[in-house]
């Protein structure tokens, strides 16, 4: 049997395990509110900072502890201007899975970037 071998070749473990090392650390500032029933928010808010943002969960530093479950909305300013003129800021919205002090870990359910204004100064 003659089998045609793909331009891929897998990774020595060691590589791999160096590919897993890479820091993927990013300390941005944030604020988060916690989502009530159906959308309406409550009153618990907070600010923190991302500790990390990888494989789709978000690791943050908070102000306070956040109850297990809970589904939480996180906006962080984000430090790349759109086309060097435009301010932006990334919304995450996700799940508690993980709660000690003040230390979170979020599932994160939903993301984008939303635009927050001009970098020009007004005239």
């Amino acid at each position: 049997m003659n089998k045609k071998r793909s331009g891929r070749h897998p990774l020595p473990n060691r590589t791999k395990l160096l590919l897993t090392q890479i820091p993927r650390a990013v300390r941005l500032p944030l604020k988060y509110t916690v989502v009530g029933p159906k959308g309406f928010l409550e009153r618990t808010s907070g600010s923190g900072e991302t500790v990390d943002i990888v494989n789709g969960m978000l690791h943050l530093r908070a102000d306070g502890t956040l109850p297990l479950g809970a589904l939480v909305e996180v906006v962080i300013p984000w430090q790349i201007p759109l086309e060097g003129e435009v301010r932006l800021k990334l919304l995450i919205r996700g799940r508690v899975v993980q709660s000690e002090k003040a230390v979170i870990m979020l599932k994160i359910e939903q993301h984008e970037f939303r635009t927050a204004g001009s970098m020009k100064p007004r005239a």
